[in-house]
């Protein structure tokens, strides 16, 4: 029996060798697609990475080139834009301070204008005639001409003791009439 065993033992040997074979065969079958997709995405991810690397570099021109001026002219316009509107603050603010000090003087030419008036109408005599001397001498001083003879002042009738002084306003006093052109208002009636 040993005999007829061996030529049985050899032929399973070779049934199992060459399925081992095949088997091997299919195997490397398999690593060689495996090797050829493993290529393929190497070679992808090549691409990948050169589209990678190509768009690090333009972003970095893009940066270097366009928004790193751009971001710098925006702060500078920043700062003029700030350092303007400092300058209008402070210059509306002279202005306001110059408009209080205009409004003060109209308010002081407004009260001034009838209280200078009562003034003129209660002075008598002496008084009277020194006003007069000071108007003289300021239009010779303003080169008006020679000084005119006053006449002799004449006694108050009682007519002219019964006037009433009515206040400066706009239509009387040419200072209140440009006022009241500048500031579009009308002033207090007094």
């Amino acid at each position: 029996m040993s005999s007829s065993l061996i030529p049985v033992l050899i032929v399973i040997l070779l049934i199992a060798g060459i399925v081992a074979v095949v088997r091997v065969i299919q195997l490397i079958g398999d690593v060689q697609k495996t090797l050829a997709g493993v290529e393929i995405t190497r070679s992808e991810l090549s691409t990948t990475l050169r589209r990678i690397d190509s768009l690090a570099s333009t972003t970095e021109t893009l940066m270097k080139d366009e928004v790193t001026p751009t971001l710098q002219i925006a702060r500078q316009t920043l700062a003029n834009v700030e350092e303007t509107t400092r300058a209008v603050a402070e210059s509306s603010q002279a202005v306001r301070d110059v408009t209080a000090s205009v409004q003060n003087v109209s308010k002081l030419f407004t009260l001034g204008g009838p209280i200078a008036q009562a003034l003129m109408s209660k002075i008598s005599g002496g008084a009277g005639g020194f006003f007069s001397g000071i108007a003289k001498g300021m239009s010779m001083v303003l080169g008006k001409g020679k000084p005119e003879t006053v006449p002799a002042r004449k006694k108050a009738s009682s007519k002219s003791a019964a006037k009433v002084v009515k206040p400066a306003d706009a239509n009387t006093n040419a200072v209140l009439a440009a006022d009241e052109e500048d500031n579009g208002a009308e002033l207090p009636k007094g």
